[in-house]
């Protein structure tokens, strides 16, 4: 969802269908297998500059926040495990194909740098970590402009 609030500027707002993810220890907690698992809401807010350079092809990118939402944890190697939200940097860049003054496609990718602090026990003992989650979002879709 997006609000052009100046020539080549605009306000954008991005939600994903919920992920579920699982971890993995590696070396000598690689025996434990899976250690925890989780559900989350992705999302970020980015301020985008599109410089027009033709009727058809709309370059932009875009920086701003990005938001990781901890919907549920399934206990796994870690038991009472728990994950906090996060807000991070977000950077983007893409390109809009106008089919129409109305309709258009999409392509983009966005970076960011979540990062989790966790908590639980391993055997009955206390475990603090921090899961770092730097994704790449490839996306594509259609728009549709407002006048």
């Amino acid at each position: 969802i997006g609000y052009t609030f100046a020539d080549d500027f605009s306000a954008v707002a991005t939600i994903g269908w919920p992920p579920a993810i699982s971890a993995y220890g590696g070396g000598s907690i690689a025996p434990y297998g899976r250690l925890e698992a989780t559900t989350f809401g992705p999302g970020a807010v980015t301020v985008q500059w599109a410089p027009s350079i033709s009727d058809v092809i709309h370059p932009y990118v875009g920086v701003g926040l990005s938001y990781m939402l901890i919907f549920h944890m399934g206990d796994a190697a870690v038991q009472k495990a728990n994950l906090s939200n996060d807000v991070a940097p977000v950077i983007e860049a893409g390109s809009e194909f106008a089919l129409s003054p109305t309709y258009g496609l999409f392509l983009e990718a966005k970076k960011s740098w979540l990062s989790s602090k966790t908590t639980g026990t391993v055997g009955g003992f206390p475990l603090q970590g921090k899961a770092d989650l730097e994704p790449w979002v490839f996306s594509t879709g259609v728009t549709l402009h407002f006048n």
